[in-house]
């Protein structure tokens, strides 16, 4: 009998890095994920899998034998190394037989958009072994797990770590002026775990930091009109860059654009949110003047 799963993909919009170390951050979950599909076949030596991309295409394709605990074929070695030790992890510590299942996985959006192609692995495999995808996360890709969160959410969220426990909270996150936010994509995945890394080797005390955070957090939360929006995301962008050493997307890229930009999780690429204070239309062809030609709406992007 065959089972299906569902993952949400993810956009952090406030806490990114900081998140980390405990600032209480916002994510979004988006309309676009990864399906993952499980069916039984009469190789019982073997597990088949296959990640098709976007359009349909394999991007990964591979042959696991159970016992040996070892990939006999295999498309994408990099990708691989990962499901390899989650294929371990489920066999020797969840007691899980693999033995016997062909699994197909779908992205719903382009792998390079950055918007979860791990962290939706990670829950899809959680939901087939019933297992923690949060332990998942942490023996394989790591990170803070406001992705996983995201993953299996169906609204906003409120995403915090304390230690070794985490809080979760879905809310209502629809801002009143949501027609005149919009996610441009900048066209350069970001690798996270380098970013995390930066991060890390960073020496500062982050407390302080991390509580205008929180607050910002909060007020974005309570925000009714653009102006006062736009000067949180300013703030935001600013103690971020001032942790980074590093100039924000708008002071590099947008200068002269009249609304604001601001990043979304590791820094320099994937996607950034932006505030029209234009048309769409009119906004979508600065930034095509610029080279940068994907444009969505905030309603067409998150749920």
């Amino acid at each position: 009998m065959a089972e299906d799963f569902y993952a949400h993909g993810k956009l952090l919009l406030t806490g990114e890095y900081l998140v980390l170390d405990g600032a209480l951050s916002l994510a979004l979950p988006t309309h676009l994920g990864q399906k993952m599909n499980i069916s039984r076949f009469t190789d019982n030596n073997h597990l088949h899998w296959v990640s098709r991309d976007v359009f349909g295409n394999k991007w990964l394709e591979g042959v696991w034998d159970v016992k040996q605990q070892l990939w006999l074929e295999i498309s994408n070695v990099g990708r691989a190394d990962y499901l390899k030790m989650l294929f371990i992890y489920a066999t020797q510590k969840l007691k899980i037989n693999l033995s016997g299942y062909a699994v197909e996985t779908h992205l719903e959006f382009p792998i390079d958009w950055g918007l979860g192609s791990s962290s939706t692995l990670i829950a899809l495999l959680a939901q087939w072994w019933k297992a923690d995808a949060y332990e998942l996360l942490k023996v394989s890709f790591g990170g803070s797990g406001y992705d996983i969160a995201c993953a299996s959410s169906s609204s906003p969220i409120l995403y915090q770590l304390n230690g070794m426990n985490r809080k979760v909270e879905e809310i209502q996150f629809a801002p009143l002026f949501k027609d005149q936010l919009a996610f441009l994509y900048l066209g350069k995945k970001q690798n996270s775990r380098e970013g995390i890394e930066h991060y890390r080797s960073i020496w500062v005390d982050k407390s302080s930091w991390i509580n205008k955070i929180n607050a910002i957090t909060l007020q974005i939360l309570k925000c009714t009109y653009l102006k006062d929006f736009e000067e949180l995301m300013i703030h935001h962008e600013a103690i971020i860059s001032s942790i980074l050493k590093m100039p924000t997307v708008q002071e590099r890229l947008f200068q002269d654009y009249q609304g604001s930009v601001k990043s979304l999780g590791a820094w320099g690429g994937d996607f950034v949110l932006i505030t029209l204070n234009d048309t769409f239309e009119n906004t979508q062809a600065y930034f095509k003047n610029k080279g940068y030609e994907i444009c969505i709406p905030y309603q067409e992007m998150i749920l």
